[in-house]
């Protein structure tokens, strides 16, 4: 029953709301010019992210991604015009970097079939979340440039400021500050203007419960107190989940059924793609896309021992934009309402 009330727990209660701060537009600076802005969109029948350099010429998109109001930091200071265009060149540099590791994964391809590819299709994501990721990448940038100038300022954190930087598509940052809801009798079936903040709605991040432990406070994969790794996933599995020839009379196989069916009705999390939705390959170690966080195999595994492979392949999840400066977030692709029609 653990996987079930964790996850009716999760539903049942606003935890963060708790901490009663709102979001704000605290960003009526950026009024910069953002019209030579690199711009990420749809092109008309396309089913990848293309660049456009003109706005005029970007896709409106259905979906709406904010961030949860309770880690806006209202003490933040104002972001000043120069850090603005650190923070849109800083954007523009990582776009263009992540857009050429994507080209290169194409020459890499998973094999198949194997059983990452399996995997890969049985957790299905959406070819529309690779302009959003991208988004994702240039906030992220944005974020460490500003934050690094501030700290060898000595000034006030920039996290939670509002950011639009123009690299969403049109209309999205808006919605995020003042929403347009038309008045329905019903709710939406995405989530969208169901609730404040457009919480629970398609293709937002996940709330967190705790802040994120990143390494460098932005988005570089949590380590040791000691700074070293931490221990293999794979290796760590192995110890604690150990094989057992005895079984449980009490449970049957219908508790993990239906935990899965309760989990995957709320939950989808976007895992990195490459270009066209392609998967991208992260093994042998070198291959080296940024989205890569590979588990080593160590000797002695009772199943790639006989394959003698020493590495598993792992993208990690796709960051998620929020139109702000902040952590690295992670995209949920369905409303996290539970409506049984998984």
């Amino acid at each position: 029953m653990a996987l079930v009330i964790t996850i009716s727990y999760s539903v049942s209660h606003d935890i963060l709301d708790a901490s009663g701060s709102n979001l704000t537009n605290t960003s009526s600076q950026s009024t910069v010019n953002l019209t030579g802005t690199l711009k990420l969109g749809f092109a008309p029948g396309s089913g990848s992210y293309t660049l456009f350099s003109n706005p005029s010429v970007v896709p409106a998109s259905n979906s709406i991604f904010v961030s949860d109001k309770s880690t806006k930091d209202t003490t933040a200071a104002k972001l000043s015009d120069d850090e603005i265009k650190e923070g849109l060149e800083a954007g523009r540099q990582a776009v263009n970097e992540r857009l050429f590791a994507d080209v290169t994964a194409l020459m890499s391809p998973l094999p198949s079939p194997s059983p990452e590819v399996r995997h890969r299709y049985a957790v299905s994501t959406c070819m529309s979340t690779g302009t959003l990721a991208l988004a994702a990448v240039a906030e992220l940038a944005a974020t460490k440039r500003i934050e690094s100038s501030r700290i060898v300022l000595g000034a006030p954190s920039a996290v939670g400021s509002f950011f639009d930087a123009g690299w969403e598509s049109l209309g999205v940052c808006k919605q995020l500050v003042t929403p347009e809801c038309p008045f329905s009798k019903y709710r939406t079936f995405d989530g969208s203007c169901n609730r404040p903040m457009q919480r629970g709605a398609t293709m937002t991040p996940f709330r967190r419960i705790l802040p994120p432990n990143y390494a460098d406070g932005i988005e570089t994969p949590r380590r040791a107190i000691s700074g070293a790794e931490l221990p293999s996933a794979r290796e760590v599995s192995l110890k604690v989940h150990k094989p057992s020839p005895s079984s449980n009379p009490h449970f049957t196989v219908m508790l993990a059924v239906y935990g899965q069916f309760l989990d995957h009705d709320i939950t989808a999390t976007a895992i990195s793609q490459g270009i066209n939705g392609t998967s991208i390959s992260c093994c042998p170690p070198s291959v080296g896309h940024p989205e890569c966080f590979s588990v080593p195999v160590s000797s002695g595994d009772p199943v790639f021992d006989v394959t003698g492979r020493t590495c598993m392949d792992f993208a990690r999840s796709a960051p998620a934009p929020q139109c702000k400066l902040g952590p690295r977030q992670q995209l949920n692709q369905v409303r996290s309402f539970v409506c049984f029609d998984d």
